[in-house]
């Protein structure tokens, strides 16, 4: 999960580094699992602002 996510941020220009994919990779099993939290779930996790949550939402295809 870890590496899916540095590759959707480096496709997306996310900011997405190997730190922040390991606290999104601890709270979520897979990008199924992600592509279906909220926004607010997402920032919860440190280092993951709004910005990022969005955008991240928007390159696994969710209408934010």
């Amino acid at each position: 999960l870890v590496k899916a996510l540095v590759y959707l941020s480096s496709e997306y220009k996310l900011n997405i580094g190997e730190t922040k994919a390991k606290a999104i990779a601890d709270r979520y099993c897979n990008l199924l699992d992600i592509s279906l939290a909220s926004i607010s779930e997402l920032t919860e996790i440190k280092g993951i602002g709004q910005k990022l949550a969005k955008g991240l939402l928007l390159a696994l295809g969710r209408d934010v």
